[in-house]
Order: structure tokens, then sequence, then C-alpha cells
């Protein structure tokens, strides 16, 4: 996930699904992995399509 982060700290549905699948995973998806380090206390949404690491 911290590769898919821009030069402004901020992770996004996009980045991260294209990370995802340059390394091969299909399983969990971008929106699932971004789910759970939500519940996990490790990213908060700062916009509809963006999060900012904790």
């Amino acid at each position: 996930m911290r590769q898919s982060t821009g030069d402004d700290g901020m992770l996004t549905l996009e980045t991260l699904a294209v990370e995802l699948e340059k390394e091969g995973y299909d399983n969990p998806s971008a929106e699932q992995a971004i789910g759970q380090a939500e519940l996990g206390g490790i990213l908060v949404r700062a916009g509809p399509d963006s999060w900012s690491w904790l």
C-alpha cells in the first residue's frame, strides 16, 4: 500500500488497484484492502477516493 501512496502522502483507490494488479494480487481487492486498513486505524478517508496514513 505504501508504494501506491503519492508524493502528497495520499493513497487513492485507483493507484492501489494498479499496484495490486501489477504485483499479481486479485484478492483482496483494493476496496477490501482499504476497508481493512480503515477498520484497523491505519488509514483515514481524506476525500471521495483518497486516504491518508495515520
